[in-house]
């Protein structure tokens, strides 16, 4: 009865993401049944609300640099103006994008979410591992480390520009409210990928647990003369427990392609919105890094280098987030074949359980979990390390146009 309260409930565990992307004006379509009446209304206005003052804030801001010529006024060529220009062009663009994106998928979170749920009712029924905790801990976590670390981003932004004011540091902030779109964005993101990673290592724990079985009986290396060894072997052999086995296995093949399905389903939803946020880091992070070497040489600029390099560490951290858990699942799925490989080696088992085993380890080659960007980009860990390179080359190359 406990395993079944906890699969009811299970959805809870991300409630904090809902919450807080709801309030900002993402996810317009909500994937709890509540019963609290004035709890939805309040978050359908606030979504109504944030929505509105998004669209209406992106577009003037957006008007307001193509028209106006900041960009490539040279009377106003100054550091102020190009950080302000790159900066707000590269956020408030990706923003908009991501809330197109959130309007034509607005029912993908709930699908998420109920065949995640689908999912953990025989993950839970087929082990003891209790995620609900687990999961919320660590997203609560996250989100404390995303609020802090932005609230610092805010407070070196008001600084950098002078703020005196209590209008004006709500003014700076709510500028640059877009940077934490986008950081929720790929909070979502990072949250299924890893709550995929998780079913992963549920998914290699039970089949750990089914080879150890006592059910499974190991062959012997054959050697001549020992025939009547072989037989008598066999004849101890205990076939429902081997038929339980091998039908143990094909359950977990399906398993696997309901994660599959998933995986899929992430990398169609948030596909779009991880290519502009890499193009917004290689943009952001190549105005920052630029500006605050120069920012260096001048004495009234000099302390408020640390804005721009800051910036560009905040962004290259999210990215090296997202990238480093997209990583990590797809190793997970590797460390299965792996795993089953080096007991194939080590052990003889029968024929129907040997055969169980590879055709797992065939469904996982023939349908990887790999996290893409609208299938152009693999988000992993190399690619992170080609995303540094590419942005150190566009400085030296900016710094030798300069000088």
């Amino acid at each position: 009865m406990a395993k079944r309260s906890d699969t009811q409930h299970y959805h809870r565990a991300i409630k904090p993401l809902y919450f807080l992307s709801r309030i900002v004006g993402l996810m317009p379509v909500s994937p709890f049944k509540t019963d609290d009446n004035v709890e939805s209304c309040i978050l359908k206005c606030l979504h109504v609300f944030w929505t509105l003052i998004w669209i209406a804030t992106i577009t003037t801001v957006v008007c307001l640099f193509a028209f106006s010529g900041v960009v490539f006024d040279e009377q106003d060529f100054s550091i102020t103006f190009i950080v302000i220009s790159f900066y707000f062009w590269s956020t408030y663009l990706t923003c908009m994008i991501n809330f197109l994106i959130n309007i034509i998928f607005r029912n993908t979170f709930t699908e998420i979410i109920s065949k995640f749920n689908t999912l953990d009712e025989v993950l839970i029924a087929k082990s003891d591992v209790e995620l609900y905790k687990k999961e919320r801990r660590w997203l609560i976590t996250d989100i404390a480390t995303i609020l802090v670390t932005y609230a610092i981003i805010d407070t070196g932004v008001c600084w950098f520009f002078d703020v005196e004011t209590v209008l004006e540091a709500v003014f700076c902030i709510f500028g640059n409210m877009p940077l934490f779109i986008i950081t929720l964005v790929a909070l979502q993101f990072k949250t299924w990928v890893k709550r995929i990673n998780e079913r992963l290592q549920i998914i290699k724990k039970i089949l750990e647990k089914c080879i150890k079985s006592e059910q499974i009986t190991l062959f012997k290396p054959i050697r001549k003369n020992k025939i009547s060894n072989l037989l008598q072997d066999m004849d101890e052999v205990p076939n429902e427990g081997i038929n339980n086995q091998s039908e143990e296995i094909q359950q977990l093949e399906l398993i696997y392609i309901d994660v599959y399905k998933l995986n899929l389903l992430v990398n169609s939803t948030y596909g779009m919105s991880i290519v502009c946020q890499i193009i917004t880091c290689y943009i952001v992070c190549v105005t920052a890094l630029y500006w605050g070497i120069n920012t260096l040489t001048a004495k009234e600029y000099q302390m408020k280098s640390v804005v721009f390099f800051g910036l560009c560490v905040y962004t290259l951290w999210l990215l090296a987030w997202i990238l480093f858990n997209c990583h990590m699942a797809s190793a997970e799925a590797v460390k299965i074949i792996i795993f089953v490989q080096e007991k194939i080696r080590k052990h003889r088992f029968l024929e129907d359980v040997e055969r169980a085993l590879l055709n797992f380890v065939t469904l996982i080659k023939e349908m990887p979990i790999e996290f893409t960007a609208c299938e152009l980009l693999t988000l992993n860990l190399p690619f992170l390390c080609s995303t540094v390179g590419v942005i150190c080359s566009y400085i030296v190359i900016l710094v030798q146009i300069k000088t």
